[in-house]
């Protein structure tokens, strides 16, 4: 089993230097995988998050964005097994 890693918002923001409304907004348009919820706190999960950056670096448009994040989030479903 690997290690999940969590972020918080602060964290994720410092990471991508987005701002709060872009992050979120990027989040709305499907190109950027939104958070879960760990109790009562929102966190993101590292890995995604660095494979964001990683399309990101590699000039990946907003379409491909949108199918990187719909294949993260599926894979959130194996996580715990």
């Amino acid at each position: 089993m690997e290690n999940i890693n969590f972020l918080k918002k602060p964290a994720v923001i410092k990471q991508t230097t987005l701002s709060h409304a872009s992050l979120y907004g990027r989040i709305r348009m499907g190109i950027f995988p939104p958070p879960t919820k760990l109790g009562r706190t929102s966190v993101w999960i590292a890995s995604e998050i660095n494979a964001i950056c990683k399309a990101h670096a590699a000039g990946f448009n907003d379409e491909q964005l949108r199918e990187l994040v719909a294949e993260l989030e599926a894979k959130r479903k194996d996580l715990g097994r």
